[in-house]
């Protein structure tokens, strides 16, 4: 049985997280002994997927990775290796040139890299970050993106052939979802006081790149139109900023900060409109999951939800920044709602039954090869 591990920098509930178990599924089909592997911090969640062990290397400091690195693959001797991180896959790739049988690694490019590394403020990260990958990333087996745009934007940053990098993208258990959306509307009591009210949500990390600000600047333009109100969901640094911000506008009343939720699904069953305002986006899991339980979207344009807002749905998509198309937006989703059909088929060609696991499953037998 082949050995395939998957390597993040940390073990933690999420979006990386849920993909992943999305693919170590798929592996486990094809008969693979699966494992996920933090490389830092201690703690270790509880198995989310029967037959998937969870270990973490609990490596502190940069220059423990090499040594840390090292005796893993020794020690595990994996056949594949799915990494994310950019630091990780360097020096992973470096180890392996120590171990008699080196594991076949498989880079994942969830970032739009290029944006990435242009917001980091780490020295080594904006010099070192890209020439280091152009030397070493040439030995992994396959880099993979999880968007067309972040491909092409990886490409374009390392000077590498147009299609050299391949695209798989997330996939979702979509029957899943929908079961959870209806299974405890009861416990939202903020929801049972919103039918007489248009509801828009949003989803992520309240942090700077999320420019959530641009929502309740829009938002607040909106609420002047019509009756509305805006929850968000999640926690971050700029929670704070945006409380006060809603305070400013004279809002606060009509938007809900609710946290981390167990269950977001229920509230996207119920949301008139989820609302992305990212100004970069690897994929953007929320939008799936969203049309999922039948929600329409919108989003700025921002790497991954141009690759999922396609066809007529691409006029779901503003420019970052711009509030006053994004109150339009809004207005013209509330007052002519799409059909929510619309958005329900798109999200199904990302169930993890479907073209994703197929792409993913050929990406296996080409490895073992």
């Amino acid at each position: 049985m082949k050995k395939v591990f998957f390597v993040t920098r940390q073990l933690e509930k999420g979006g990386l997280l849920n993909v992943n178990l999305e693919l170590a599924k798929v592996a486990k089909r094809n008969n693979c002994d699966v494992e996920f592997v933090g490389i830092t911090g201690s703690s270790i969640p509880e198995s989310i997927c029967e037959g998937v062990a969870m270990k973490t290397l609990n490596l502190g400091r940069i220059r423990d990775y090499f040594k840390g690195f090292y005796f893993f693959l020794r020690q595990e001797r994996p056949d594949v290796l799915f990494v994310s991180g950019y630091l990780s896959v360097i020096i992973f790739t470096i180890s392996s040139f120590f171990v008699r049988s080196p594991p076949r690694i498989i880079f994942q490019v969830h970032e739009v890299t290029s944006k990435y590394l242009a917001s980091r403020k780490n020295f080594f990260d904006k010099v070192f970050t890209v020439p280091l990958m152009k030397v070493f990333l040439g030995r992994c087996f396959a880099v993979i993106a999880v968007s067309d745009p972040v491909a092409r934007d990886f490409e374009d940053l390392l000077y590498w052939k147009k299609g050299s990098i391949k695209t798989l993208h997330n996939s979702f258990d979509i029957d899943k979802i929908n079961f959870l959306s209806v299974s405890d509307v009861g416990n939202c009591g903020i929801l049972n006081n919103m039918d007489s009210h248009s509801l828009v949500l949003c989803a992520g990390r309240l942090e700077p790149e999320k420019r959530f600000d641009d929502l309740v600047v829009a938002f607040s333009k909106l609420s002047k139109k019509i009756n509305c109100r805006l929850v968000v969901l999640g926690e971050g640094s700029q929670k704070t900023a945006l409380i006060d911000l809603a305070i400013n506008l004279g809002v606060s009343d009509r938007v809900f900060f609710k946290g981390f939720v167990d269950n977001p699904f229920v509230y996207m069953r119920k949301a008139d409109v989820l609302v992305v305002t990212s100004e970069r986006e690897g994929f953007c899991n929320v939008l799936v999951e969203a049309m999922a339980c039948g929600c329409a979207v919108i989003s700025t344009r921002c790497g991954g939800p141009e690759d999922i807002l396609r066809g007529e749905l691409s006029q779901n998509l503003v420019d970052v920044g711009d509030v006053e198309s994004l109150c339009c937006l809004m207005e013209e989703e509330m007052l002519d709602p799409a059909n929510k059909d619309i958005y329900y088929q798109r999200a199904k060609d990302f169930d993890s039954n479907g073209a994703a696991a197929e792409t993913f499953e050929r990406l296996l037998k080409h490895v073992f090869e």
